[in-house]
């Protein structure tokens, strides 16, 4: 790594792969309790949640690139387009600082799941490697799987819900 950084990453797990995460978009790192089920979500919203105040669509990461859904251990809240999300994540590793220098292309052979949305590769202690993802694609992902349900949601539709 660069000895001037002006990059920073946090570096999760999702579905064995590691990934570097844009900390100006991370605003926490919290255990994913009280996720409530949202009825004809798609697949990769595992639900709402509320945290610190805010009403956070629940993204399952796992899901959104496996099809699979396991028990997350780690929720990372990001902040996409000026709404915040927690993305489920199987662990969180460290917080990293590069350059831009230090970011080199995305693999050859990357499997299509990852090659999608992957803008880079970063190397970590040893002989690992953590693939730059856009956090934005785990969003986008939702809304293409479901196009009715392409927002965040918002405090009132958790109250209509609720009355029901």
């Amino acid at each position: 790594m660069s000895n001037d950084p002006d990059l920073s990453f946090l570096i999760v797990e999702i579905a064995g792969q590691l990934v570097a995460c844009d900390v100006r978009a991370v605003h926490a790192v919290l255990p994913p309790d009280d996720v409530v089920a949202v009825p004809l979500a798609p697949s990769p919203v595992a639900g709402i949640t509320t945290k610190r105040g805010y009403v956070l669509t629940v993204i399952d990461g796992r899901a959104a690139v496996t099809a699979e859904t396991l028990p997350a251990s780690n929720s990372v809240v990001i902040d996409i387009h000026g709404y915040r999300y927690a993305l489920l994540v199987d662990a969180v590793d460290e917080v990293v600082a590069a350059s831009a220098a230090d970011i080199a292309p995305p693999p050859p052979g990357l499997e299509p799941a990852w090659a999608c949305f992957t803008t880079g590769m970063i190397r970590l202690a040893g002989e690992q490697v953590a693939l730059v993802v856009r956090l934005e694609h785990f969003v986008e992902l939702s809304a293409k799987a479901a196009p009715g349900f392409n927002h965040p949601i918002t405090t009132a539709a958790v109250e209509a819900f609720a009355l029901h």
